[in-house]
């Protein structure tokens, strides 16, 4: 959340001396500034330090509960079944586990799947209306 307000408040800093006109007639002149660069670097560094700090924590969690390589034999839970097959190439056994809440994560995957395919076309079909828009004001 910190990267993307970041992100938005350059957005709108763009959007807004376009709309001023203070960046000439050229679309593309606004939002290709050193603020862009900027902010990319910035976003690779946070990222870097993210991964680095969750890495960090970690390891303190592994070693504060003793769970550094740590293997151990877990019992098959009553509540999954499994399908004895064997693979014919092989000749060996194996199993395919089936969940008992598969049918309820595919049936709750597909809606949100959806959703967030609609946003993406939403997304892409205002940019395209949003640039037309500002592009025309341009031009007048």
């Amino acid at each position: 959340m910190i990267p993307a307000a970041g992100g938005v408040v350059l957005l709108c800093i763009q959007v807004a001396n376009y709309s001023y006109g203070k960046c000439g007639t050229h679309f593309e002149a606004c939002f290709t500034t050193a603020g862009n660069s900027i902010y990319s670097i910035l976003i690779a560094l946070w990222t870097t330090l993210m991964c680095e700090s969750w890495k960090r924590k970690e390891s303190l969690l592994a070693n504060k509960w003793l769970v550094r390589d740590y293997n151990s034999v877990a019992l098959e839970r009553k509540d999954y079944r499994a399908a004895l097959t064997i693979d014919p190439d092989l000749k060996t056994a194996w199993r395919r586990v089936y969940g008992a809440n598969m049918g309820a994560a595919i049936y709750l995957g597909v809606p949100i799947s959806i959703f967030f395919a609609i946003c993406v076309i939403g997304v892409a079909v205002a940019n395209r209306y949003l640039n037309e828009f500002f592009v025309s004001k341009a031009a007048n």
